[in-house]
């Protein structure tokens, strides 16, 4: 957790994602991008992620997330009641609220999505991550902070409206752009989370 109250997570989960000696570079690079990350592994032994800080010992368990995906290949996906979508490649980032039932738990459930351990998409979000070539690098947190519109509001458009945003009137919950993305989210998480 950051002075601020954010959180930054780089993972190496599943086997859609980086190997060992990425996992390695990653750690090295992040230290620059996000100063108080912690890394998360998947234990295939449990089929659960571990955190190198051990377990979540944040006594805020709910707030405002965004997910960090990678797509290296252009695509189209059905994105449920959104219909098929062209996802360009490149850096993806998702805002989402996890206050309600479960909290960040709900992030959790997107990690099991990613890595293919779960197949039922409920959000829009969902059909993103459920594709093969979707790579989950990370996630920022702003534990207890009601910021979700005010974090996706300020990140540049994506590539389709209404993404994750069906029950306020943002144009879309998913940003899209370089790898300045990234730093971008925990920019404004650092801001926003508290």
């Amino acid at each position: 957790m950051t002075k601020d109250g954010s959180q930054s997570r780089l993972s190496n989960h599943g086997p859609r994602t980086a190997s060992c000696g990425l996992l390695a570079r990653l750690r090295r690079a992040s230290g620059r991008i996000f100063p108080q990350h912690r890394l998360t592994k998947h234990d295939p032994r449990r089929g659960r992620r571990r955190f190198s800080g051990g377990p979540s010992s944040d006594p805020v368990t709910d707030g405002t997330y965004t997910l960090l995906l990678w797509r290296a290949d252009p695509a189209t996906l059905e994105v449920g009641a959104l219909g098929e979508r062209e996802f360009p490649a490149g850096w993806y980032a998702y805002t989402g609220s996890a206050l309600g039932a479960g909290g960040f738990a709900r992030v959790d459930r997107h990690y099991e999505l990613a890595a293919g351990d779960r197949e039922t998409r409920y959000w829009h979000v969902d059909y993103l991550l459920g594709h093969p070539e979707t790579e989950l690098r990370g996630d920022v947190r702003s534990p207890g902070a009601d910021r979700e519109c005010a974090v996706a509001r300020r990140l540049p458009d994506g590539p389709v409206e209404g993404f994750g945003a069906s029950d306020c009137s943002c144009r879309s919950h998913l940003a899209h752009g370089t790898e300045r993305l990234r730093e971008r989210v925990a920019s404004l998480h650092r801001r926003n989370g508290g």
